[in-house]
């Protein structure tokens, strides 16, 4: 265990000596000497779409499915967050179950976890190709109503299938994550 001692000479001095021990406190992961961009520059041309952060490859597809099975039941964008965390802290029960638990991400911290897989791994769902939707989680998750009106929409309307239509289908997806080939 490391300890420091000082003398203090004034309230002054005393004061200023407690703040820097408080910065030693702090959790943050700021980047003061802006190093991070060149990091991540390098990470993303040797390993793209992943991050340190990552525990399991597995989240890649349990995250999409989550989703997914939302978008299939319609989800109104309104309730979508808290439905969609809720989906998601039930894997970490789920994966606690089984018999690879290791690497589970909210392990300890349960329904009160932070940081969910899906803000985790969301860049890496783009990068690879699991996610079809361009664009950030809130736009996602805000745009879903609208979606689901042209789904609708689309689905009434009737076209005579000729050959340009089933070669070139205009058609838009059931959802917005790929299918697998």
């Amino acid at each position: 265990m490391s300890s420091f001692l000082w003398l203090d000479y004034s309230e002054r001095e005393r004061r200023k000596m407690l703040e820097v021990v408080d910065l030693f406190k702090e959790r943050d992961t700021r980047d003061e000497l802006g190093l991070g961009g060149v990091r991540d520059s390098f990470a993303d041309q040797f390993f793209p779409g992943t991050s340190t952060i990552m525990t399991r490859a597995r989240y890649f597809l349990l995250v999409a499915w989550t989703f997914q099975r939302l978008e299939q039941r319609r989800v109104p964008s309104a309730q979508y967050f808290e439905k969609s965390r809720r989906a998601e802290t039930e894997l970490i029960e789920a994966i606690e179950r089984s018999d690879d638990k290791v690497g589970n991400i909210g392990k300890y911290a349960k329904t009160t976890l932070k940081r969910l897989p899906s803000s985790v791994y969301w860049q890496g769902l783009g990068v690879w190709g699991i996610r079809a939707f361009r664009g950030s989680q809130s736009q996602y998750q805000r745009s879903l109503d609208r979606h689901y009106l042209q789904l609708g929409r689309h689905g009434k309307r009737r076209r005579k299938p000729d050959e340009l239509s089933s070669r070139c289908s205009t058609t838009p997806r059931s959802s917005r994550w790929s299918e697998p080939s």
